[in-house]
């Protein structure tokens, strides 16, 4: 009975590589949920806005669930003209502030193209 040798080795190897691969630690694919156990980097060093638009609007509706406000707004020179749509609230105070049909001066940041409201002064 002829015995095949490369059988034995290669199951060695195969078991010591589980094994020592089961020990490592797995980071998560969220790097966010790492930054604890992580120096910051750059990039988690909020940007510089590119923009900031201080513009007359009215609210249309409040979305508190996903963070967010609809308004019509004028024209914003350079990035968009006069409309209606959501905008991301960073401040979340601003909140307080409003409710559908309150009329507004808002700040809104834009950062790589993405406006968000940061502040709102309601208008007299």
């Amino acid at each position: 009975m002829k015995r095949n040798y490369f059988i034995t080795p290669g199951l060695v190897f195969i078991t010591a590589t589980l094994i020592l691969g089961c020990g490592k630690e797995r980071s998560s694919e969220n790097p966010q949920l790492d930054s604890a156990s992580h120096p910051s980097t750059a990039s988690d060093v909020p940007k510089k806005p590119e923009k900031i638009f201080i513009v007359k609007a009215t609210v249309t509706e409040v979305d508190r669930d996903k963070n967010r406000l609809f308004i019509n707004h004028e024209r914003m020179e350079g990035y968009m003209e006069a409309m209606e749509m959501p905008f991301k609230v960073r401040n979340l105070s601003v909140f307080e502030k409003v409710k559908v049909g309150t009329k507004a001066t808002f700040t809104i940041e834009v950062t790589d193209g993405i406006g968000v409201i940061t502040d709102v002064t309601i208008d007299e």
